[in-house]
């Protein structure tokens, strides 16, 4: 059952449930008790796995050979789901086979559905909204397979998926500049700060008005014991009428 306002979609767009465009596989976790199913070579993906995104490859656990056939078997490029917890929604696309525990929903995407394309419906906030509506009101929100393969998604032709990924990456692209740009730019704004405290306390910030008050009779008015210098070598020269105190 969808809870999202449904939006509007280009003519030759059609809504499509997850289950009418790909398989979905519960993971499951081959049991602890037989030592020789795990220390392989094949990852066995947990919901903190996913944290890697699009090119999820490395896993917490591993699976021997042995391992491996006792659990769900997944082909490269599934995207993986977290449907239970409060890491729910998060996702992930495995960029070479493995297997999963029972938290994650595997998606094992037919022909002509890029596993990219459907990677980025599944971050977005219309997707991650029917992740939390569909899932269970409880302390520990649970969404089931069936649930989830009902998800309703947005998809258009191949060819469309294709302009669409082209025209995402290029813009994250620019979006990974800027943040790049922001640490520099926030670095610069330090320099500039410290920069601009150092010509003030030098007299360089404004000009001198030599009617102001000398900062020596100023002094001896505030403080007549004050220790007044007025040409020290290991400073720069000071403006006139400024004093080292």
């Amino acid at each position: 059952m969808s809870h999202y306002q449904k939006f509007e979609i280009p003519e030759s767009w059609r809504w499509v449930s997850i289950d009418e465009i790909a398989d979905v596989v519960t993971g499951s976790t081959p049991s602890k008790d037989h030592k020789e199913y795990y220390g392989g070579d094949v990852p066995f993906y947990k919901p903190s796995d996913l944290e890697q995104g699009l090119f999820t490859s490395t896993a917490s656990d591993w699976l021997t050979p042995k391992g491996y056939e006792q659990a769900r078997k997944l082909p490269k490029d599934s995207v993986l789901v977290t449907c239970i917890g409060a890491t729910i929604g998060k996702t992930g696309r495995i960029v070479t086979e493995g297997s999963c525990n029972q938290q994650i929903n595997a998606v094992i995407l037919h022909n002509d559905i890029l596993s990219e394309y459907f990677y980025d419906v599944c971050l977005s906030d219309y997707f991650q909204s029917e992740i939390k509506n569909n899932a269970s009101a409880t302390t520990l929100p649970i969404l089931n397979k069936n649930n989830f393969s009902s998800i309703e998604i947005p998809l258009p032709p191949r060819n469309e998926q294709k302009r669409i990924l082209e025209e995402v990456n290029k813009l994250f692209s620019i979006i990974g500049n800027i943040e790049s740009c922001e640490s520099t730019i926030i670095s610069s704004i330090d320099v500039a700060k410290s920069k601009i405290l150092e010509l003030a306390m030098q007299g360089k910030l404004v000009p001198q008005d030599p009617d102001d008050e000398p900062a020596a009779d100023m002094l001896r008015r505030v403080n007549p014991k004050a220790r007044i210098i007025t040409d020290n070598p290991h400073y720069p020269q000071l403006p006139d009428n400024w004093v080292y105190v």
